[in-house]
């Protein structure tokens, strides 16, 4: 555990391949293959591994660096025995932990073994689909599955060392099928989420697909959500790589100039703080595409050379990083470069068909391909998927924009509507919104339209985005005045 220690006391920066033979073997030869076994070792000693690399990050062409919080207490008079540090080393993980058991099951007649197998199946299938949430860290079914119910969930949780626990139960009845999920912060002691599904028994095994995309679909922006809300309730100064992220999101969605440069700047201290943290590097590429698509800024080269290199970082730490690949689809849309751009979000999908996130992005870009039909399609799904998503305002902004490509005003001017009234809505749906009222001839709600976009984005006219430029100049000439 030499080689554990001194990644966690040199935790402020990389830590080269030759410094550590000297360091740890003393300047002895040693193969690649006995460094290779030696680190994988210290990631198993605290609950990592080279595919996560949540808490021990290889750093291509650099080394390797310890990326965990850690707290440092005063020592006491005894040691603490070494299965107590590897404890210490494995709770500092900062992205959040779940850990998904077993279903319960009963019938309602005598079991054939397929009531067995379907449950078992839907918590494996549950588990494969969570873990396309980069962000997640999810117990592998080689451990979950040691666990039979009845459940201790707080045992489990202490034992696994994660935040959260899914448990469920599956009933068979005769002709229908139930299933009952709950998610619980294990450290909280509360449930955060539940839910119940019933499907009738033909197609046991679609129906098994089907529930299991809906599950997946609800907890994860759960979490998120749950884990945004706790690191913005905590107060602290001193901040990890996660806490950064979650706040960075949080400014992220208020899609404000200010709000927009806010997270930038928190996502960039992000991927200072975990150079290994692909997902930080790719929302910090995100949010100078926005400013860029929303306020058409003096610095828009700056910001898009900034994406690019942040998108770079992203690729060269996971090649498959869907938010990467959703993020540089956004750029490409940007760059115009439609079929390449629609190319990458739907690659994104590719990786993980429950993002509705992503499915927003394949609505713009398609949109801004003139896609219409097909941005309806795609900003559809991503608001069944995901009811009350913090981008629903995009979502909802997109929906109206593609109806409005369509001329179909009467319905852009419905979906308008719910996107200028979403919590943090986006500058361009008001104008898309009072475009098509003015088209139709309602030009009072127009201009009530235009007064909402002043008192909400002081000076937009002036900096909006060229793609809506033609529009405000039509309502200019109308006398609504938006610059």
């Amino acid at each position: 555990f030499d080689c554990l220690l001194y990644l966690i006391e040199q935790r402020h920066r990389s830590v080269g391949k030759e410094e550590l033979l000297q360091k740890i073997w003393e300047g002895r030869v040693v193969s690649d293959t006995s460094l290779s076994t030696c680190i994988k070792s210290v990631r198993q000693a605290v609950g990592d591994d080279g595919r996560a690399q949540q808490l021990v990050k290889t750093l291509p062409k650099v080394g390797f660096r310890f990326v965990g919080n850690v707290r440092l207490e005063q020592a006491s008079a005894v040691t603490p025995p070494l299965r107590d540090l590897v404890a210490m080393a494995h709770e500092i993980a900062t992205l959040p932990t779940i850990a998904v058991l077993p279903f319960g099951f009963r019938a309602a007649e005598p079991s054939s073994g397929w009531d067995s197998v379907f449950a078992d199946g839907l918590a494996e299938d549950i588990i494969a689909g969570l873990s396309r949430f980069k962000w997640l860290r999810v117990m592998a079914r080689g451990t979950t599955f040691a666990f039979k119910p009845p459940f201790a969930v707080q045992d489990v949780a202490a034992e696994l060392q994660v935040r959260f626990v899914l448990e469920g139960h599956v009933t068979l009845g005769a002709e229908s099928i139930r299933v009952t999920a709950q998610l619980v912060d294990a450290k909280q002691r509360s449930v955060i989420w539940a839910d119940n599904y019933d499907e009738l028994r033909d197609g046991l095994f679609e129906v098994r697909d089907g529930i299991t995309d809906a599950i997946v679909q609800a907890i994860a922006p759960q979490i998120d959500g749950y884990e945004r809300q706790r690191v913005l309730r905590t107060g602290r100064t001193t901040l990890d790589a996660w806490s950064l992220y979650q706040r960075g999101l949080a400014s992220y969605y208020l899609q404000t100039s200010e709000g927009l440069r806010a997270a930038a700047s928190l996502f960039d201290d992000a991927c200072q703080s975990d150079l290994g943290f692909a997902t930080a590097f790719a929302y910090a590429a995100a949010s100078r595409n926005r400013l860029v698509l929303n306020y058409n800024p003096s610095d828009r080269d700056t910001l898009l050379l900034a994406a690019r290199t942040s998108l770079s970082s992203a690729f060269a730490l996971d090649a498959n990083d869907p938010t990467a690949l959703a993020v540089a689809g956004v750029l490409a849309s940007i760059e115009d470069r439609h079929d390449i751009a629609i190319a990458h979000v739907e690659g994104a999908l590719n990786v993980n068909p429950n993002c509705a996130y992503t499915w927003g992005l394949l609505a713009f870009v398609r949109g801004r391909a003139g896609a219409y039909e097909d941005a309806l399609r795609a900003s559809t799904q991503a608001m069944q998927l995901s009811p009350r998503d913090p981008a629903m305002a995009q979502f909802l902004m997109v929906h109206c924009s593609a109806f409005f490509g369509l001329g179909r005003y009467i319905e852009a001017i419905e979906w308008g509507r719910k996107a200028v009234f979403a919590p943090s809505p986006f500058p361009g749906a008001h104008v898309y919104l009072a475009v098509a009222l003015l088209r139709l001839g309602r030009r009072l709600e127009a201009r009530e339209v235009v007064a909402q976009l002043h008192h909400r984005f002081p000076g937009y006219g002036s900096k909006g985005p060229s793609r809506v430029a033609a529009l405000i100049a039509e309502l200019d000439r109308a006398g609504l005045n938006v610059h």
